[in-house]
């Protein structure tokens, strides 16, 4: 699985698009990650995940206006909330 960071070289602001990672919380240890959706137009590529978005034209990038790097994402799993949790919310993570 893929991140990508935009970088806009006229005003120097990097952009990261990542994939979106939640725990299930009536399984906990349960991880699940939506990727990043890549779609070329015409004339640009469109990077979405959750609710980020980022749209380039692709004479921007012939140009080097803006550079695209990819990054390997690993998702890392959450803490664990102890297991006496009082008053109870409920969430599932000591099955009751």
């Amino acid at each position: 699985m893929l991140s990508y960071s935009v970088w806009n070289r006229q005003t120097g602001q990097k952009q990261t698009i990542a994939p979106v990672c939640y725990e299930d919380c009536m399984n906990p240890g349960k991880v699940r990650a939506i990727p990043v959706r890549k779609t070329r137009s015409r004339d640009a590529l469109t990077l979405q995940s959750g609710d980020s978005s980022v749209t380039i034209p692709f004479s921007d990038l012939k140009s080097g206006k803006i550079e695209i790097a990819e990054q390997e994402f690993i998702p890392v799993l959450p803490r664990q909330a102890p297991r006496s949790c009082n008053p109870c919310t409920n969430c599932g993570r000591c099955s009751w």
